[in-house]
């Protein structure tokens, strides 16, 4: 990747640290697994001044904190940040290996599902003559159908009357 695009994606960890300080004002910290080279980047944009006014820190998350010099890992990791007690700062990471099994998952799931059971689908759309336009065609017919039903019935006096006096009708016999 060129560091004229890299440069590109940095305006939007800028725009986040911005909006960070202006929503939790001063003393705030930041997690980020790019922190060390990040606050090189805060340091040559328009928000340094605001950063340092905050009293702003940027710190590197337990993992991605390991891979670092020591030295940088005794300045920024966050376990040697006063206030953070345990926490190792990797929700986000969590979320996103969770997320990402769940949709591989799906994934697998959507192509075992298509190989078990497309031959099924077609040897009967084969048997029935019908093809995936049908299938589309019963779609439209469904919502045309859905949506009349959704229409209030126009009030007749006369409909009301004649259900009226079948009910009559039922109780004498």
């Amino acid at each position: 990747m060129s560091l004229i695009r890299l440069a590109s994606f940095a305006k939007y960890a800028l725009t986040l640290a911005n909006k960070l300080i202006d929503v939790y004002r001063a003393n705030g910290l930041t997690s980020y697994d790019i922190g060390c080279s990040f606050l090189k980047t805060i340091a040559a944009s328009s928000v340094t001044d605001k950063v340092k006014k905050a009293n702003h820190c940027f710190v590197i998350n337990a993992f991605h904190g390991h891979a670092h010099n020591h030295c940088y890992q005794l300045q920024y990791h966050m376990l040697y940040q006063k206030g953070l007690g345990i926490e190792d700062l990797e929700t986000y990471e969590y979320c996103y290996q969770e997320l990402s099994q769940f949709l591989y998952n799906n994934y697998k799931q959507a192509l075992h599902l298509i190989d078990e059971l497309m031959p099924a689908v077609e040897e009967l759309k084969q048997q029935l003559d019908l093809s995936d336009a049908d299938f589309e065609q019963w779609n439209i017919e469904e919502l045309q159908y859905l949506e009349a039903l959704a229409a209030e019935p126009e009030y007749d006096p006369k409909k009301i009357t004649y259900v009226k006096v079948l009910q009559s009708l039922a109780k004498t016999e």
